[in-house]
């Protein structure tokens, strides 16, 4: 896109700027509109819907608290006194559809006005009330969570939300397709009947057992509730207290979003991606049964008449503004095309790469300057490219190539001279070891594809070398390694510590008379790392050190470590040995982290 814009005419450059200045004001003061009145709305939209949510609210409580009344009302019928009393703890078949019959008659009479699926008092012996509607198997509602609440809340009506009928209860031998409802929810109480005789109250003996009181609902109850206040574009729901689905007149919905309804707050609002969508969701809590009543509403159904009408004012403000452009831009670029037209060709014949080109000008022109300074710039850079770029590229892959052919020869000849001296005192086990520690060498060594190495494989390596050192000189130093683990997968340059330790040993160790120690240690320091090279050798004077490091030096192996770090890394990197004569030597080598 930058090409392009490089590339383009005055004329569209100018075009353009007048353009953009010109439109840019006026999409942000859009925009600015845009999200005011979206603002105003969606505050507007969230008081109407909270109050329509609330209203549902209110009626749900109003006509559940009903059947909690009801519930008390049974706690205290004389008629459900005596006929438990009757049926005692171990009641007969006969004795049971008797009471059943009398049941039946008193739930009717008691619920008559409600609006409601079935109603049961339900035993651990039979399940009393309609005998048409919600067969439970043997010993399955003790089983299921409705007795369990039931008996866990014993003084007020527990709602349970909805559920599947048959899984609920474990009914296998009746498909769902088959029952008039398969989704339920329920209020369940277990029952403290009793009656009062004499002023007093007289509940039923403990040996008999009381019975749950159990009312099933439909779904279609929930809809006739929740629906009055809600309008054709709103979407209704239901949820528990830990965000499960009760109802909702919406399928296929993500309900991610109702952890936002997890709150202490009772009552509130909030802005929830639904399906990808931005919606204004609103919530009540129900009193009666703390399930939480939802009403949503995308906010695209707001923003729709917006968009549609700030599009229409951009677009005729946008076609006029162009007009003006272009006819402002065409007479402003036709003044000057002809100076630059010329110099436009030659810029993009320098953007293509080629830098020969001059652009041949009158000396009295007022562009003869600018093109003055053209041609003096494709010079300076055809210049910088030849001199600066290929000679130094070229220079830099004939010295790596250089000092990687003067190392390699350089380890083969030591290893094969101490590998001879080996096998001409007869021990050939030595002998052995030190052929597989050369062999693996020659094969580290021999891969040219790469001037730098892990640092785990180059130690790997040098421990080989100094194996081999070791058996030449008869044990007479030690080498250690202090180097942290997250050092050994650091790209370094390959060999570079082994012109060291073979100075070490050959030349710091060569007239003294203790045991020669080396230690190799390594450090990093945030994108710096050190290496450290130490041994308590015969050392060497500032003189000779300044002559090691020279490039008139004989020490090749040194000479060609600290320069293979700075074609690499730079100036900034490299070698610093510090030493004094009897004290030993310390090589330090600094490089960036890789």
């Amino acid at each position: 896109m930058l090409h392009r814009l490089k590339r383009m005419k005055l004329r569209k450059q100018l075009f353009l700027c007048f353009f953009i200045l010109s439109v840019l004001p006026m999409v942000i003061i859009s925009v600015v509109l845009f999200y005011l009145a979206k603002e105003s709305m969606t505050n507007l939209a969230k008081e109407n819907m909270m109050e329509n949510v609330e209203k549902s609210g209110y009626l749900l409580d109003q006509e559940l608290d009903n059947f909690e009344t009801l519930s008390l009302f049974l706690n205290v019928n004389n008629e459900l006194y005596g006929i438990f009393s009757e049926l005692g703890e171990s009641p007969s078949d006969y004795q049971i559809i008797q009471a059943n019959r009398q049941i039946q008659k008193i739930l009717a009479d008691c619920f008559a006005w409600e609006n409601y699926y079935s109603v049961h008092l339900v035993t651990s012996y039979f399940r009393f009330g309609a005998t048409d509607k919600n067969f439970y198997p043997p010993d399955s509602f003790q089983k299921s969570d409705l007795y369990f609440k039931a008996k866990e809340n014993r003084d007020s009506l527990v709602w349970i939300p909805t559920y599947d009928y048959c899984e609920k209860f474990g009914i296998d031998n009746i498909t769902p397709e088959s029952l008039e409802f398969n989704r339920l929810f329920s209020a369940v109480r277990e029952l403290h009947i009793s009656t009062t005789q004499n002023n007093s109250i007289k509940r039923l003996p403990s040996d008999i057992e009381q019975p749950i009181l159990v009312i099933n609902f439909t779904e279609s109850y929930l809809t006739s509730l929740l629906e009055n206040h809600n309008s054709d574009v709103n979407e209704i729901g239901l949820f528990t207290q830990d965000g499960t689905v009760i109802y909702s007149d919406s399928s296929g919905q993500d309900y991610s979003w109702t952890k936002e309804l997890l709150t202490d707050k009772p009552n509130g609002s909030f802005i929830a991606d639904v399906n990808g969508i931005e919606t204004i969701v609103c919530y009540s809590t129900s009193q009666t049964t703390g399930w939480i009543i939802t009403n949503s509403l995308p906010l695209s159904i707001f923003t729709q008449n917006i968009i549609k009408t700030l599009f229409i004012y951009l677009l005729i403000c946008a076609l006029v503004l162009f007009l003006f452009s272009l006819l402002l831009s065409f007479l402003i670029s036709e003044k000057i095309n002809k100076k630059i037209e010329v110099t436009l060709k030659t810029i993009e014949q320098m953007e293509e790469g080629y830098f020969d080109n001059k652009i041949l000008y009158d000396p009295k022109d007022e562009f003869a300057f600018f093109y003055e300074k053209i041609n003096s710039t494709n010079e300076a850079i055809n210049c910088l490219i030849k001199e600066n770029y290929v000679v130094k590229i070229r220079q830099k892959e004939s010295e790596m190539l250089l000092l990687n052919i003067q190392l390699n020869p350089h380890f083969i000849y030591n290893a094969l001279n101490i590998i001879n001296w080996i096998c001409l005192s007869g021990n050939a086990e030595s002998a052995s070891r030190m052929i597989v520690e050369l062999s693996r060498m020659l094969q580290y060594t021999s891969d040219n594809t790469s001037e730098t190495s892990l640092l785990k494989d180059d130690i790997l390596w040098l421990k080989d070398y100094t194996s081999i050192m070791k058996i030449r000189f008869e044990d007479e130093f030690d080498i250690d390694f202090e180097i942290p683990d997250e050092l050994y997968e650091l790209q370094v340059p390959k060999l570079f510590l082994q012109p060291i330790i073979e100075n070490c040993i050959v030349h710091g160790f060569k007239d003294i008379n203790y045991p020669g120690k080396i230690l190799v240690s390594g450090q990093l320091y945030t994108d710096v790392v050190i290496f450290t090279v130490t041994d308590n050798g015969c050392g060497m004077t500032q003189e000779k050190i300044e002559c090691v490091l020279s490039e008139s030096s004989r020490s090749i192996g040194v000479k060609n470590s600290d320069r293979r770090i700075k074609l690499l890394y730079g100036d900034d990197y490299g070698i610093q040995i510090h030493s004094k004569l009897g004290g030993g030597t310390k090589v330090i080598f600094t490089m960036p982290k890789q």
